[in-house]
C-alpha cells in the first residue's frame, strides 16, 4: 500500500507493507555526527562550523517539539551530516507524541 501523505523535504516516500509495516525513505546523507567527531579527533572543528551544528540542532529539537514530538535518542550517531554542511536528525524510532494531560513515559530509553 502507498499512502499520499504530505512529506518533510529530506522524506522521499513512505510505503506500508501488506503486513503492515511502515517504511520512511529518507534521502543518504554522507556521514553522521559520531563519524565526524571519531575523525576530526587529532584536530579540531571550527566554531563556525560548531555553532551551526549546534544550531541546526536545536532548530530541528525546536520543530519536533512544536509538533508535539519528543525524539528519545539525541546522540552524535542520529545526526546526519551532509557535505555542505547542513545535518540534520534521524532515527525517531523511540520518538513519542505528547499533550495535555501528560501520559507517563518509560524513564529510561536506552539504545543497545
Amino acid at each position: 500500500m502507498h499512502l499520499h501523505l504530505p512529506i518533510p523535504r529530506s522524506m522521499q516516500d513512505v510505503f506500508v507493507s501488506f503486513s503492515g509495516n511502515l517504511y520512511l525513505v529518507f534521502e543518504l546523507l554522507d556521514r553522521d555526527l559520531k563519524q565526524l567527531m571519531d575523525v576530526e579527533r587529532g584536530s579540531s572543528l571550527s566554531e563556525d562550523a560548531i555553532r551551526a551544528y549546534a544550531w541546526q540542532m536545536l532548530r530541528g529539537t525546536a520543530e519536533c517539539h512544536a509538533h508535539r514530538i519528543v525524539h528519545r535518542d539525541l546522540k552524535p550517531q542520529n545526526v546526519l551530516l551532509s557535505k555542505d554542511g547542513s545535518c540534520k536528525l534521524a532515527d525517531f524510532g523511540l520518538a513519542r507524541t505528547f499533550g495535555l494531560p501528560l501520559r507517563a513515559y518509560t524513564h529510561e530509553v536506552v539504545t543497545l
